[in-house]
């Protein structure tokens, strides 16, 4: 309980918000590409801040651009099943060197981590449900 969650390809802002709601965190942001589902994440933040009093960050944009809402997170998800390798590498490298000790990175497909000795990978034990499929994903998660 507490800290700063982060969602990478934040959508429609449903786990960002999820996170100061119901997840207990302190703060959450949230990164999304496409603008139609970052401003319905927009609109739908907009009354949950008020009423959590909570920090929420919602950002349109590429996350290699905006590394630094990993800074000091606990918590960080990303559905990385669409980026190139070098996109991985780089979030990867930067969840290394800038979460919090401790942190999680959850992600729904593998990373290649072999280079970043501070980082230990096991698999999740939860299936995440995804919208797109039936079965959902069993994740990764990596720890700083």
């Amino acid at each position: 309980p507490g800290g700063v969650f982060l969602d990478i390809g934040s959508g429609h802002g449903n786990f960002v918000l999820w996170a100061v709601m119901q997840g207990g965190f302190n703060e959450s942001r949230g990164i999304e590409a496409v603008e139609e589902r970052h401003r319905a994440a927009l609109r739908k933040a907009q009354e949950v801040a008020e009423a959590e009093k909570k920090p929420v960050t919602l950002l349109m944009g590429d996350a290699r651009e905006h590394l630094e809402l990993i800074d000091g997170t606990q918590l960080v998800f990303w559905n990385n099943l669409c980026f190139a390798s070098e996109t991985s590498s780089l979030i990867s490298k930067a969840f290394a060197e800038r979460a919090a000790k401790g942190a999680r990175l959850v992600t729904l497909a593998e990373l290649e981590v072999s280079s970043l000795a501070s980082l230990t990978m096991r698999r999740g034990e939860v299936l995440v449900e995804v919208d797109w499929r039936e079965e959902g994903y069993l994740p990764y998660v990596y720890i700083r």
